[in-house]
């Protein structure tokens, strides 16, 4: 082992650390972009409602608790887990019920994430020429037949990159 050597392996070292750094920093980066990401997505539902925890669910559809996790394990309603927990998001609910034709709309959705789902309902979709509107604005409003098959139209492209 020369000198040469130790200059060689010190240099492959500062190389693999300069390298780890740029990961690093990078990763680092990127976690603070999904970090800012999610903020800005929850303070976007606190618009539209907020975000309950399961408690308040069971209160607004009078169920148990065991029921409100039947719901989210069949999909039915939208919940957003934080770690143990589940927020869902008080859009999807008007007085003591769940929106009207949710369930329908969250079949035809089924595999999307709930923060895609979410985004649907959110953001206005076309209803006919030259009129949109947000999903869940029709559907609290009462959706007529035209504006259901329009969401349901809509919500079968969702994610599809088929343009509608």
């Amino acid at each position: 082992y020369n000198i040469k050597d130790k200059n060689e392996a010190k240099e492959r070292q500062d190389e693999k650390e300069n390298v780890v750094g740029a990961l690093n920093t990078r990763e680092t980066r990127k976690l603070i972009r999904r970090a800012e990401a999610k903020i800005e997505f929850f303070e976007k539902l606190e618009e539209f409602g907020g975000l309950y925890k399961s408690k308040k669910v069971t209160e607004i559809l009078r169920v148990t608790r065991q029921t409100v996790s039947t719901h989210v394990s069949k999909g039915t309603l939208i919940a957003i887990q934080e770690g143990k927990d589940y927020c869902f998001p008080g859009f999807q609910f008007v007085e003591k019920a769940k929106l009207p034709h949710l369930e329908e709309i969250l079949g035809i959705l089924k595999g999307s994430s709930p923060e895609s789902i979410c985004t649907f309902f959110l953001n206005p979709i076309t209803v006919t020429e030259g009129k949109y509107e947000m999903p869940y604005r029709l559907l609290k409003k009462g959706a007529d037949k035209e504006e259901l098959s329009a969401i349901k139209r809509e919500a079968a492209l969702f994610m599809t990159g088929v343009p509608s």
